[in-house]
């Protein structure tokens, strides 16, 4: 017999994230904060922080 324990550990969350319906879509949505894109942990580096705006249907992510 031959008995394996493996020891997992997570640094961070890979992605969160939220979905609720609104009662209206806004065109724009802006931010003070890390931009222009996502700012994971795999792409934080090149996040400047900063006022930024982006049109809304640019921020959705569908799963």
């Amino acid at each position: 017999m031959i008995d394996i324990t493996l020891k997992i550990i997570i640094l961070y969350t890979v992605l969160i994230g939220l979905c609720y319906q609104m009662k209206q879509i806004p065109k724009k949505v802006k931010w003070l904060g890390l931009g222009p894109h996502e700012n994971y942990p795999d792409r934080k580096t090149s996040a400047i922080f900063g006022d930024w705006s982006l049109p809304f249907a640019e921020l959705y992510l569908s799963m």
